[in-house]
Formats: structure tokens, C-alpha cells, sequence
């Protein structure tokens, strides 16, 4: 059951990056980025409390839930924007890498705090891992015909984090849940994200003056599908932490997330794979095999 709940959070995460993707063309500053992600985040809120009343079992949660819901809201908040910026800076395929790396972050905190064994296996599997995101940000040079500066690696590498930590809190929830429902641990991570970001906008905005930015029918539109399909991704994968390790789900909902990521990259955003990024690919793909089968 836990691998059935993984793949389908595995297609509405492909789903969301499609449009996230298609997003990132209106985002040229962060501020754009969290005005999206603000309104998509009042959507998932409100899909949300649509599910929480359906279940019937209330908005009353624990305060310990409370705090991890709101560390949950903060790391969406910020991986929400740090993804757009990323996916508008740089090739797709090199911010799916930077995703796929982040699953160091759980598999380490959740050895840590919970007793999760990470073995040889595993460090193999995250050593091909840091060597197919080597290959691809070559990739991702080559195709953009320049290099990244650093601070758009910053960009990348707050994708990471935030990633990482938005993941790990999911075993968190499970771990310290005390009877609330994983729908109620999503709403309040959304009622957070959307406080940090209606703050940021606040920030942003102030005192600002020239023309305000073009927000066409397309990209709500775009941010709608967005909404349902992070809901949907965050309450699948929060399930299947349930049923799996951190060693099994996350490298596998990641990596299989890159693994198809090519093609929906050559069909839809006119990347196409070379050999340096089909063996970073590869790479990724047997890290996996070795992470998941082998051992």
C-alpha cells in the first residue's frame, strides 16, 4: 500500500512541476513567485477545510502538531518560491536534480531522531545521486549556453533545504500525531505557508512604485491545477510516510520524479537530453535501484 500511495504522489508531483513550470515565465521577481503561490496556497486551504469538514473530525489539533504545521507552512513558503525562481533561472531538469538531492535531509534527520537505518546501501545510492546532479548542472550550463552565477545556485540550493525539511516534517507529523487526520496537518501547513507568504508580499510591496506586473487569465488558471495537484501530492506522500521508511519513499518519489522528468521536458519545454544528461539520468536511476532493490 505505501508504494501505491508514493507513485500517485509521484504523478501529481509531475503534474505540479508541469505548471509550475509553465508558472515561472510570469515570475520575473520573487515577489511574483509568492503572489502565485499566495493565491494557490488560499486554494489548497480551502480544499482543505472542505476535506477536514467531510472527515468530520475537526480543526482541533495538539499543540505539538500546531508547531510542526507551522515549521511545515515556513519550509513550504519558502520551497514554493525558491522553486519558481529556480525553474525560471535555470534548465528544468537541473532544479528535479536539486529536488532529488534534498532526500539527504530526511534519510539523515530521521536516522537521527527516529532510529531509521541508513546503510551502505544508502550511501552509494546518495554518492550517484551527488554525481548525476554534478552531469546535469553541466548539462544545465551547456543548454543555457552560460554558466549560473552564484547567487542563482543559492536559488537551487534553498530548494533544497526547503525541500528536504518539507519532507522530513511529513515523518515528523506521523511520528508525533496524536489522532489528527493527515488532512488537518495539511490545512494548517497551508494556513501557515500562506501567512508567511501574505507577510513577504507585505514586505516586498512596501513603499514600492512603478507598473504593476502583467497576471494573465492563463496563470491563475495554471495556478488552480497547481493548487490541486500540490494538495493531492503533500496528502499522498504524508500517507505513504506512513507506510515506508525514509530510505524508501523519499529517494524513490524523488528520483522517479527525475527519472520521467526528461521526458515531459523534451515534450513540453523543448529540452533536449544530451549524452552528459542521460548518464547523469542513469546515474540517478541505479542509485535508486541500489537504495530500493538491491539491499
Amino acid at each position: 500500500m505505501g508504494y501505491i500511495l508514493a507513485f500517485i504522489a509521484i504523478f501529481f508531483a509531475l503534474m505540479k512541476g508541469f505548471c509550475g513550470k509553465k508558472i515561472s515565465d510570469y515570475t520575473a521577481r520573487p515577489e511574483d513567485a509568492a503572489y502565485y503561490n499566495f493565491i494557490r496556497m488560499l486554494l489548497c486551504i480551502l480544499i482543505g477545510a472542505a476535506l477536514v469538514v467531510a472527515e468530520g473530525t475537526g480543526f482541533k489539533v495538539s499543540v505539538n502538531v500546531l508547531i510542526i504545521s507551522a515549521l511545515s507552512g515556513i519550509a513550504l513558503a519558502v520551497m514554493v518560491i525558491s522553486w519558481l525562481m529556480a525553474a525560471r533561472k535555470s534548465v528544468y531538469m537541473l532544479v528535479d536534480v536539486y529536488c532529488t538531492l534534498s532526500v539527504a535531509i530526511p534519510l539523515t534527520l530521521s536516522a537521527i531522531f527516529y532510529k531509521e537505518k541508513v546503510d551502505l546501501y544508502d550511501a552509494i545510492g546518495l554518492v550517484l545521486l551527488v554525481l548525476s546532479t554534478y552531469l546535469i548542472a553541466g548539462y544545465s550550463a551547456s543548454t543555457k549556453k552560460q554558466k549560473l552565477k552564484l547567487h542563482e545556485y543559492g536559488i537551487l540550493f534553498l530548494v533544497f533545504l526547503s525541500i528536504g525539511f518539507t519532507n522530513f516534517l511529513q515523518k515528523v507529523f506521523i511520528k508525533n500525531s496524536q489522532g489528527e487526520s493527515v488532512t488537518v496537518f495539511n490545512f494548517y501547513t497551508y494556513v501557515f505557508a500562506a501567512a508567511v507568504l501574505f507577510v513577504f508580499l507585505l514586505v516586498t510591496n512596501k513603499n514600492k512604485t512603478g507598473e504593476k506586473a502583467k497576471r494573465p487569465i492563463k496563470a491563475y488558471i495554471l495556478v488552480c491545477f497547481m493548487a490541486i495537484a500540490l494538495f493531492l501530492n503533500s496528502l499522498f506522500a504524508t500517507l505513504a510516510a506512513g507506510k515506508l521508511t525514509s530510505a524508501e519513499l523519499y529517494p524513490l518519489t524523488q528520483g522517479s520524479t527525475l527519472a520521467l522528468a526528461p521526458v515531459m521536458a523534451a515534450l513540453f519545454f523543448g529540452e533536449k537530453p544530451k549524452p552528459r544528461l542521460i548518464v547523469g539520468i542513469v546515474l540517478c536511476f541505479s542509485g535508486l535501484i541500489i537504495m530500493n532493490v538491491l539491499k
